[in-house]
């Protein structure tokens, strides 16, 4: 399963795909290469990286949303690139994953699959120069990952390599010092809804959107072979602010609950300012998408609103403060008295106060996603 379209798009629809994961990361391997990347310069002024619809992470034109050339591919190997988040000092932090793989090469896995596994990346965007900073086991799959601001730790959303394991993702936390790992949220009740996690600004903290578990899956929304498991829609998404430095078997810290018939997403933090993306569903085809600029209490100070039926939205924050933002537009069925339309995503930047868009692209998925300046 793609974790970058299920895990870092901050979708609300109810078709949202699965993140799941189950067990302790018994093994997961050590840290990978010694080998000590050379400094580096980050992106370039006036550019931002993004993992692009078909695949590929690209170099981007922040005036244009234009391609200017590709930093990571979509594939190593038998991995997906599946993640991308900024390091401090400007280099990437990469993510790729495998997905589950049947014995018999078929697409559904009655029996056990033969693994999945994956890999976080520290990759210099200037000269591709890499290092392996964890590569994860083929009990599970990995789906996403962060680095602490000091670049000591590393937060992840991982799933097991099982098909009958559905919307059960928790959190894996590294230590790279000594590779210690520990979990948060391995016993959340099965068919929640889990983001992948951000650091707070000092570091002291981990941020995610979780809506809780409505009701376990049915009898009947198992086949005979416990796949093809549905899950009712889980409540509404809220944001959990934890201490990371222990482990928990559930989701415990400070919550903020959105307004009713609202959705949080993951907060972006960086350079002293925090934005969310806020969704309203007061009915299905109508979802209203908000950006909020949040007080270091997480609490709103500043709204913006996109537009209507917007699927799906990523933020990003540069250095500066400078805010982009991408949403994926799909309005099936269409608003009263309007056609329907294709899909489309939107470019938006912030400047002065004022919610600029920068460019548009069709596709069936969001166009410009993980974005990091």
């Amino acid at each position: 399963m793609n974790g970058r379209r299920a895990v870092r798009r901050l979708t609300v629809v109810l078709s949202a795909v699965v993140v799941a994961l189950l067990g302790l990361p018994a093994c997961a391997g050590a840290a990978g290469s010694q080998r000590q990347p050379i400094v580096s310069r980050g992106l370039r002024a006036g550019t931002f990286a993004a993992i692009s619809f078909d695949g590929p992470a690209n170099l981007y034109d922040v005036s244009t949303g234009l391609a200017i050339r590709t930093l990571l591919p979509e594939t190593r190997g038998d991995e997906s690139l599946t993640d991308l988040e900024q390091l401090t000092h400007g280099d990437l932090l990469a993510t790729f994953h495998q997905g589950i793989h049947c014995l018999n090469g078929q697409q559904e896995c009655p029996t056990s699959p033969t693994g999945c596994g994956g890999e976080i990346l520290k990759v210099d965007p200037t000269t591709g120069d890499e290092h392996t900073l964890w590569r994860v086991g083929p009990k599970l799959e990995l789906d996403g990952a962060t680095a602490s601001p000091d670049g000591r730790q590393i937060a992840a959303l991982v799933e097991p390599c099982s098909y009958k394991s559905y919307f059960s993702a928790h959190l894996l936390i590294r230590r790279l010092s000594d590779a210690r790992t520990w979990t948060i949220g391995r016993k959340l009740a099965t068919c929640h809804w889990l983001s992948a996690p951000v650091w707070t600004a000092d570091g002291h903290a981990v941020v995610v959107s979780y809506g809780a578990s409505s009701e376990q899956p049915s009898a009947a929304r198992l086949g005979i072979d416990g796949t093809n498991v549905s899950c009712p829609v889980w409540q509404r998404i809220v944001q959990v602010r934890f201490n990371p430095d222990h482990s928990q078997p559930s989701l415990h810290g400070t919550v903020r609950r959105p307004p009713k018939h609202c959705d949080l997403s993951t907060p972006v933090i960086r350079a002293g300012r925090i934005f969310d993306v806020k969704t309203c569903d007061a009915i299905y085809n109508s979802v209203r998408t908000y950006i909020e600029r949040l007080s270091r209490r997480m609490q709103p100070v500043k709204v913006w609103r996109l537009g209507a039926c917007d699927q799906g939205a990523d933020l990003s924050l540069n250095a500066s403060g400078r805010l982009l933002a991408s949403t994926y537009d799909f309005c099936n069925p269409p608003l009263p008295g309007h056609k329907l339309r294709n899909p489309v995503s939107h470019l938006y930047r912030l400047r002065h106060h004022r919610i600029v868009r920068i460019a548009s692209a069709k596709g069936g998925d969001l166009a410009w996603s993980d974005m990091v300046s």
